[in-house]
């Protein structure tokens, strides 16, 4: 997994409520190695929290791909508005001066920083060749929708990375309290591969929670009591 763990959100989530519920039914065996009541409910707040994390996270990849959405369909009309107002220039503009002024035969890419050069001449040109522009059926209104679509495509842009750096930030809180809860998980179960040796079939209900966590499918193992190396109990320090 990329959150620097084997288990997604709603792996860590299931498991953690299986440890905890059955800790709380084998509070009796638990509790003298240290998994007392008090312990399983801040587990149980960890589990809670990383609920709602994960929500306003999914809420926060939502958002982003709207942004992403906004900023495509600025950067598709600002384009078109550069290829006509070069398109005009290179037919009617008398010599090079102008063309080269607006970006005729320059190229520009879908991206934003590309766009915005080409916005910038046309906006330069604008205002150095307004006269001369009016006489080929250019008005004010050009240079202020280009004007306009600069801004929008800067706010939009500045709009996506702002949201990046939050759902960045948010990924790594999220991932924080997943690794805690899964944490929670090993702990219950490594107390309770000692507490209840003596009941090897209820112990397996905990050690189970741990097998499968190279992301295949768990199963059950069928014959040994004890689980033999390598059943996904974490190695000791």
């Amino acid at each position: 997994m990329r959150n620097g763990t084997q288990w997604d959100v709603a792996t860590a989530m299931r498991r953690g409520e299986q440890a905890i519920g059955l800790a709380r039914e084998d509070q009796e065996e638990m509790k003298g190695r240290g998994i007392t009541v008090e312990e399983l409910d801040r587990q149980q707040v960890t589990l809670d929290n990383l609920r709602d994390r994960e929500a306003a996270q999914n809420a926060r990849g939502t958002r982003m791909k709207e942004l992403t959405a906004i900023q495509d369909g600025v950067l598709g009309e600002s384009m078109a508005f550069i290829a006509d107002q070069r398109f005009v220039v290179r037919r009617g503009a008398p010599d090079n001066e102008l063309r080269k002024a607006i970006g005729v035969g320059q190229a520009v890419q879908p991206l934003v920083a590309s766009v915005l050069s080409g916005m910038d001449l046309i906006i330069g040109a604008h205002k150095k060749y307004s006269e001369r522009l009016a006489r080929m059926g250019f008005v004010q209104a050009d240079a202020d929708r280009a004007a306009a679509l600069r801004a929008s495509l800067t706010g939009a842009d500045q709009a996506q990375e702002d949201g990046k750096v939050e759902f960045k930030s948010a990924t790594e809180r999220r991932n924080g309290l997943l690794r805690e809860a899964i944490a929670g998980v090993y702990r219950v179960v490594t107390v309770a591969r000692l507490a209840l040796a003596d009941r090897p079939e209820r112990r397996r209900l905990y050690l189970d929670l741990i097998r499968g966590t190279n992301g295949r499918r768990q199963t059950t193992a069928k014959t040994p009591v004890t689980p033999p190396a390598g059943d996904g109990t974490p190695p000791e320090e």
